[in-house]
């Protein structure tokens, strides 16, 4: 494959060699570890030859910085990773060192390091997944004493963040977000043995039945070691954050009280979360919200240095115009030696600072981490491409070599071209929100559907965060839904939109028929026949599929001989309405699934494909017994109709697959959920390979 995009996303954590200013090492939510050795000019990846890349936290050995640790899993997206990874060349090459009874699939939240031991390690999981249901277990902090090989759980719960005393490696603390059961203690957890028996030394004032606590993060600082501070709240209601203060290692607390949002931010908080102190000053932390915040008395005060959102923080008003870097905070780290240089990462990747946050430079012309929600393609020009992108909006493809520009903002999902007239194109964002732009992505963006068209509102709207949209591939008619399939007959004419012209018509032809398995479930996947528009495919994210007969009046459920999993992508044969693919997330289950019958029978073609979600699902265009499984590890393909499958990575990191899209000439295009889009270009020989555009 060929990489189309180089544009930054989200980044977990970021690590800065003890010893050389020089090495920072990163790493992607879903996109692996990158290593740059030049101050961070450049980042190179070092992970593609791994199983996966999300990753969640990384550590050097501070006796030792040629042994580096990383955590695997991103409990933010939700993506698995497959244990620890451990480097002993500084991060230029890695390998996976957990065994059993480490579980096998993890989110990692946080790993330290003994400062005098590099073969003593902590980690915090969020959770784990259960091998006998394949669900989330819960996580826990876990103790190594051989670098890494084999763990012992010490303490049991959602671990969110780990701190080590600055002078005294045995005391350790520990954040659990939520105990083994409701009834179990929360908060900030300590050892005095080095991580082998715990104290719950400040909990949570947050009880389950009322307003969980969402988040709980710790820092130390070396400026006054037997400093601690607590940073937690909930994501209500009611929404509160709180910031608790030691200056005797844990055994009292000093409570600053429930923080006003005129303050601090607490949107999206527990999702952009992080608490840092200086390594200089005891009474300066750091917060890290939708913007960075900055105390200097120890958490009384605080100062906005990004300046994206304006007070009062909840919501607070988006000031575009005064924002110096990336909204989303998710990682920060000090140049050792330092206190006015750092590095703050967020959902656009990694910047850094020499005057204390007073201006940040870009680090991100070598990141390669977009997290693609869709793409699509024009059907006959192949530099026309356009996809959504997690909290970079709607991109769109400028020309081979030059890159992509984003023409729409926000958090961009699945978009639709059409195909009478593809110089139209029509992005979406979250919660039912559709665009229209035309001249080939370049006019201006007119809105033709919110999250009211599809009956929804507010907190309790049942619609996906990012919903479905597709077209049939023949006329100008768009499908969305929430948990009802709607159709929009007239979206194309320009005298129609919700800016200020005639609205377009949305309608939902099965009425108030529920095609989901009532409750929060919503749909996630709708398909239409191409050789018969009348049969219409919808699945959703508990599991429930569904065929119509008669263009979306009437419904047959068609679940029968499914797994109980979510469902990722339908796909109808473009000659046959009756044959048809559908692939499942989760573990435990076969993901790919093939009917000959509209659904009436099912028969499982996973065969040896791995145990792996799998969101996306092609028939090849010129040859129809080929197909591809785009999966949370890449693309498998198999070339008799489902019977095998090989991994067709060529050039290709195993990255996660969210959509495929291609033209009639067999020109195929790929979204991938961390590192941008790909293509296929056309075959020159039996096994074409893949490229980045």
């Amino acid at each position: 494959f060929l990489q189309c995009i180089n544009r930054p996303s989200s980044v977990n954590a970021i690590a800065v060699s003890p010893t050389n200013t020089q090495l920072i090492l990163v790493a992607g939510g879903t996109g692996g570890i990158w290593r740059s050795t030049n101050g961070g000019t450049t980042f190179v990846p070092v992970t593609d030859t791994l199983v996966d890349l999300a990753v969640g936290t990384i550590a050097f050995a501070p006796s030792d910085p040629n042994i580096v640790y990383a955590g695997l899993g991103d409990s933010d997206n939700g993506y698995w990773g497959t244990g620890v990874l451990r480097s002993n060349d500084a991060g230029a090459t890695w390998t996976r060192v957990s065994t059993a009874p480490f579980p096998e699939r993890v989110q990692a939240t946080r790993i330290r390091v003994d400062p005098a031991n590099p073969n003593k390690v902590y980690i915090a999981l969020n959770s784990f997944q259960n091998p006998t249901t394949g669900g989330a277990g819960i996580g826990g902090v876990l103790v190594s004493t051989n670098g890494g090989v084999s763990w012992t759980v010490r303490l049991n719960g959602l671990a969110t963040d780990l701190a080590i005393h600055p002078t005294n490696p045995q005391i350790i603390y520990a954040a659990l977000q939520y105990g083994v059961t409701d009834a179990s203690p929360r908060g900030l957890f300590k050892s005095t043995n080095g991580g082998t028996n715990w104290t719950n030394v400040l909990a949570s004032p947050y009880d389950a039945a009322l307003a969980s606590t969402r988040d709980f993060r710790i820092a130390v600082t070396p400026a006054d070691p037997d400093r601690v501070y607590a940073y937690f709240g909930t994501e209500g209601p009611p929404r509160e954050l709180r910031l608790e203060v030691s200056t005797d290692a844990g055994a009292t607390f000093t409570d600053r009280g429930v923080i006003s949002n005129d303050i601090l931010d607490p949107g999206q908080f527990g999702y952009n979360t992080y608490l840092e102190a200086s390594p200089t000053d005891e009474d300066t932390i750091y917060v890290g919200a939708r913007d960075t915040f900055r105390s200097t008395d120890g958490g009384v005060t605080f100062t906005n240095l990004n300046n994206s959102f304006a007070p009062p923080y909840d919501p607070g008003d988006f000031t575009e115009q005064l924002q110096k870097i990336h909204t989303d905070q998710q990682a920060f780290a000090f140049e050792p030696g330092s206190s006015t240089t750092f590095y703050a990462a967020n959902d656009g990747g990694i910047f850094k600072t020499t005057d204390s946050g007073t201006t940040f430079t870009s680090l991100n012309q070598t990141l390669s981490l977009t997290q693609f929600i869709g793409i699509s393609l024009h059907p006959t020009d192949p530099t026309r491409s356009y996809g959504g992108a997690q909290d970079n909006g709607s991109q769109r493809r400028v020309a081979p070599g030059i890159g992509w520009t984003e023409f729409v903002g926000g958090d961009g999902g699945k978009s639709v071209i059409n195909p009478v007239n593809p110089t139209m194109v029509f992005p979406s964002f979250t919660d039912g929100n559709i665009g229209r732009v035309t001249n080939n992505g370049t006019g201006a963006q007119e809105s033709i559907a919110t999250t009211e068209t599809f009956g929804e509102q507010g907190d309790s709207a049942r619609i996906g965060f990012y919903p479905p949209i597709v077209s049939n591939g023949v006329d100008p008619r768009i499908y969305s839904g929430s948990w009802r399939l709607f159709i929009c007959t007239n979206c194309d004419d320009l005298n129609r939109n919700l800016d200020g012209g005639t609205p377009p018509t949305w309608t939902a032809p099965g009425g108030m028929f529920d095609q989901t398995k009532g409750g929060s479930d919503v749909l996630s996947a709708i398909t239409i026949a191409r050789s018969n528009l009348n049969v219409i495919y919808t699945g959703s994210t508990q599991g429930r599929a569904m065929v119509s007969t008669n263009g979306g009046a009437d419904w047959t459920d068609i679940t029968n001989g499914l797994p109980d999993r979510s469902i990722r992508s339908i796909t109808v044969s473009p000659t046959n309405p009756a044959l048809v693919y559908l692939t499942v997330s989760g573990y435990g289950s076969g993901h790919v699934f093939r009917s000959t019958n509209s659904g009436t029978n099912w028969t499982d073609i996973s065969n040896n494909l791995p145990d792996i979600p799998t969101s996306a699902f092609m028939i090849d265009r010129l040859t129809p017994t080929t197909l591809y499984a785009g999966t949370d590890i890449g693309v498998f393909r198999s070339t008799d109709n489902g019977a095998t499958w090989s991994v067709f990575n060529n050039g290709l990191p195993p990255v996660p697959v969210m959509e495929f899209a291609s033209q009639a000439n067999g020109l195929i295009q790929i979204a991938t959920y961390g590192r941008g889009a790909y293509e296929l270009p056309l075959a020159v020989g039996p096994t074409p390979t893949p490229t980045p555009t």
